[in-house]
Formats: structure tokens, sequence, C-alpha cells
């Protein structure tokens, strides 16, 4: 029987499969917005030209948003990236494991939040709208309210906190015990010892 102190032994992990869980999670929240900030500026471009007459200096400031928003999104995105270490590490049916999923599903679900602003944002349109009209418009802002997307969205991720404990249930009497062939022949060669030892 194990506990949860024995359940964090670095000795029941593996480490290949830390790696392949790291690997898999770098690619999502490094390298994948990496890519697009080192080609944010073609996409600025791109997104600059459905907008008519619009000067340089707003397109800069169209790049800047692009690039922060990249960069918050990385930035918020290291601790999910580090805990995809100790995920990947323990096998399903640890409470360490367990613990790590649902710590992992509970910044995430913040993470989102944090990073969509609650689902309502608000953008200075100012500079956009001077740059499309003939004369000079000040103080004004656009604001989108994805709220309700986001709560729906942040609702089903507190669901998803459930696949961790339940995949923590079906799989601990496994973690235990070993599978169930490996158990059965541990069986079976008990059985035959004992019977040469009662035939000695």
């Amino acid at each position: 029987m194990t506990g949860i102190r024995e359940d964090f032994a670095l000795g029941r992990g593996s480490r290949a499969r830390s790696l392949l869980s790291f690997t898999w999670g770098a690619l999502v929240l490094l390298v994948l917005p990496l890519i697009l900030y080192y080609y944010s500026g073609e996409i600025a471009a791109w997104m600059a030209g459905m907008i008519q007459g619009l000067e340089q200096e707003d397109f800069d400031k169209i790049l800047a948003l692009l690039r922060s928003v990249l960069v918050v999104y990385m930035l918020f995105g290291l601790p999910l990236l580090v805990l995809r270490i100790p995920i990947g590490y323990y096998p399903p049916g640890s409470y360490s494991r367990m613990i790590f999923c649902l710590i992992s599903g509970v910044y995430a679900i913040f993470w989102v939040y944090m990073f969509t602003q609650g689902g309502v944002l608000v953008v200075d349109a100012t500079d956009l709208a001077g740059a499309m009209s003939s004369g000079t418009i000040t103080g004004l802002t656009m604001t989108a309210d994805m709220s309700g997307f986001i709560w729906v969205v942040m609702g089903l991720m507190v669901l998803k906190l459930v696949i961790p404990v339940a995949e923590f249930k079906g799989a601990r009497d496994e973690y235990i015990n070993g599978p169930k062939d490996d158990r059965k022949e541990r069986v079976d060669r008990t059985v035959r010892v004992k019977g040469r030892h009662e035939g000695d």
C-alpha cells in the first residue's frame, strides 16, 4: 500500500514520458507563439491591409499590440509548461499525477480569465477611427464583450477537473498492484513454488 508521500518519490516516474509531455507543452505554449511572433510583421500587415487609409504609426500600434498579446500568452503559459514535467513523469493512479493535474487545471482556468480579461476586451480605437475618417475623433474606445463565451469555456474547464480524479480512481489498483497479467503470473509462480515444496 502506498500513500501520498510515497507517490511523490522520484523513482516512481518515467523520464521519457516527462520529456514527451514537456515537449508537447513547449510546442503549444512556446514554440508556436514564438513562430507567430517572428512573423508578426506579416500578420500585422495582413490585418492592416483590411483597413483603408491606415498610417504607418497606426500599423506600428497594431504590430505592438499583436506582439504584446503573444508575449503575455507565453508568460502566462510558463507555469503550465513547467507543470507538464511532473504530469508526464508520474504515472496514472498516483496521487502525485492527480495533484499536479488539478493544479494545472485550476491555473489554466485562471490563465484563460486573465488572458481574455474576463471576456471583456477594451481597445483604444481613436487612432484607427481617425485614419478612416476626415475628421478628428478623440476618446473613442471599442468594447468587445465575449464574457458569456469565456465563462462557458471556463465552466467546461471546471468540469474537466473531474478527469484527473477519475483517472486516479480507475488506475489506482493497477498502480499499486501492477498490471493484472503480471499479478496472475506472480500468483501462478507462487502456486508452482508452493506445490514443489509440498511435493518435497
